[in-house]
């Protein structure tokens, strides 16, 4: 039978260990950045058959996409009728995460794109912009600066950058999907074409979860695991 002294004793101990603060996971966020292509063609269909897309992913594209349809300059009269500008849209696909990208307000998304022409031409206008949409809430869309460049064969190979802003108002946001969308027109003789093999390309600033191995404070002490996308 336990003296009344230990079960006194017991109890202050008890009382400690309650009294301790409880060691619990944190979560630590580390930045980094993801390039997606902006792709079309047929590359996943089977042999002999063809159904032509645009993608936003990790895989690249097989094909280049005409952006001056004849030799009259279609987007370029719209353009000058309406202005109207005749988007082209890449929607991400399924190699995109999953768990999709906690955003960092004030970041800057890079859209690139390459433009080839195939004959003489004068000034080329192009436009960039994409589509955030988040796990919940409404989707933003981020318009880049216009970018005219003067595009003509042989050596009518160009590369023109966006810098698309993160609103601040998106820090933290989890996107569950993006989609990226070009506009080209121009006076051309000949017709150009939108590099979609790897040459044009959506770069991602993100925060990734890389847990927590608590103290016995609570406090954080080092990584768990491995980085992981969130």
């Amino acid at each position: 039978m336990r003296s009344r002294h230990s079960i006194v004793v017991l109890a202050v101990i008890a009382l400690m260990v309650a009294l301790m603060p409880v060691a619990s996971a944190q979560t630590t966020f580390t930045q980094k950045t993801e390039t997606l292509f902006i792709s079309a063609g047929c590359p996943q269909d089977t042999p002999g058959t063809c159904t032509s897309t645009r993608w936003l992913g990790r895989v690249t594209g097989d094909s280049s996409s005409n952006f001056v349809t004849a030799i009259t300059p279609a987007d370029e009269v719209l353009f000058r009728a309406t202005g109207q500008i005749n988007w082209r849209d890449y929607a991400s696909n399924n190699t995109v995460p999953a768990e999709g990208y906690r955003l960092i307000g004030g970041s800057t998304i890079k859209m690139t794109v390459q433009l080839t022409a195939q004959g003489p031409g004068v000034n080329t206008t192009v436009h960039g912009r994409v589509i955030l949409r988040p796990k919940t809430g409404s989707s933003t869309t981020i318009t880049g600066a216009d970018q005219t460049i003067l595009l003509t064969a042989p050596a009518g190979t160009s590369t023109v950058t966006f810098d698309l802003k993160v609103p601040t108002a998106l820090d933290n946001v989890v996107i569950g999907s993006l989609t990226a969308e070009i506009g080209v027109h121009g006076v051309h003789a000949a017709a150009g074409y939108i590099n979609q093999q790897g040459g044009s390309t959506v770069t991602i600033p993100h925060l990734v979860a890389a847990g927590c191995r608590p103290g016995r404070s609570g406090r954080c002490r080092g990584p768990a695991s491995p980085a992981t996308p969130v």
